[in-house]
């Protein structure tokens, strides 16, 4: 794992972009390659020390026991390479408080792996607020796949492009998730998700305004628009319980503009697929079209079912396979 330009497995580096770039080593600032010690104050230092001193900067098999925010930097990478385990006993005592970690208010920043080997439990969350992000070519393997949320009222999310996405026995190859109710109006827009392989999944696409079934009175504040989703392709774990495409919009403010088109899914138990919708406006299997000059309502939900897989498809292969913890582990320092 590195930041940003530096060419070496399991290092934190941050390079001024200048005549003579400075390199700084995560082990200079107490890092352990040993599985035991945590990386994180370690990582968290690295990063005051180097990149929010130096804007313009890229950061094993390490043990992660405490959460890593890394907050307001700008111009710089996060380069996984590497495997980091994250404690369970720092869950129990509360060290990891719901996430790993942690981006937020980054600027012109890119996290990814230059080898395809990082491995992570969230693939990606995006929180509020996000504008002008890609998410692209990612493997997503028995986690919990990607998000946009949980959000409230207020939240800002837009332009975000999710492409080239492949994911194994997740829970969610994608949700988006908003509480109703709130003061402050939000918004969800222009968010493209394109060319998904998902294998055995137990939600494919998966949208609700009511997420932990939080079904607050008055009007949702988070307006969700201008969304497609487009060439998903593979199969969802339970197809009669979830479908490939779940939809549960607003009641007192639907979504508009929900696109979906080109999907092929078929289920690995049961026999059939049964996709659901409420509430939500656009194009594609039980999503409702908004007449011409039409005001959105809320609507009960309709389902669309399918007993046979759909034309040409065929059961995808496991794909590439990340080994288990412990083994493989050909990284350098």
């Amino acid at each position: 794992m590195r930041f940003l330009l530096a060419s070496v497995v399991s290092l934190l580096a941050s390079v001024c972009w200048s005549q003579h770039p400075y390199v700084a080593y995560h082990r200079n600032y107490g890092a352990k390659a040993n599985n035991a010690t945590d990386i994180g104050p370690a990582i968290k230092s690295a990063f005051t020390n180097c990149i929010i001193k130096n804007p313009n900067s890229r950061l094993g098999n390490y043990l992660l026991s405490s959460t890593v925010l890394l907050n307001a930097g700008s111009n710089w990478a996060f380069q996984l390479d590497g495997l980091i385990t994250v404690d369970y006993s720092a869950y129990i005592s509360g060290a990891v408080a719901g996430n790993a970690f942690v981006f937020p208010r980054m600027n012109n920043f890119e996290l990814y792996s230059s080898n395809g080997q990082g491995a992570i439990d969230e693939c990606v969350s995006v929180k509020s607020p996000s504008k002008q992000a890609t998410i692209e070519n990612i493997r997503c393997n028995q986690s919990g796949g990607s998000s946009i949320g949980s959000l409230k009222d207020g939240s800002v999310i837009e332009s975000i492009l999710f492409q080239n996405i492949e994911n194994y026995q997740v829970t969610n190859a994608f949700m988006l998730k908003t509480y109703p109710g709130g003061a402050s109006p939000g918004y969800v827009k222009n968010v493209v998700l394109r060319n998904f392989t998902n294998i055995d999944v137990t939600y494919n696409a998966y949208i609700t305004q009511y997420w932990q079934n939080s079904y607050a009175l008055g009007a949702s504040n988070v307006q969700l628009s201008n969304m497609t989703f487009s060439g998903w392709r593979g199969s969802v774990n339970h197809g009669g319980n979830r479908g490939a495409v779940v939809m549960i919009g607003s009641e007192t403010n639907p979504p508009v503009n929900i696109n979906v088109k080109n999907f092929s899914f078929w289920t690995v138990n049961g026999n059939s697929v049964v996709d659901r919708c409420s509430s939500t406006y656009g194009s594609g299997s039980c999503i409702k079209a908004l007449p011409a000059k039409g005001s959105p309502t809320k609507y009960a939900t309709v389902y669309v079912t399918a007993t046979a897989a759909p034309a040409g498809w065929v059961t995808p292969k496991a794909p590439w396979g990340i080994p288990p913890y412990g083994e493989e582990l050909a990284l350098t320092d």
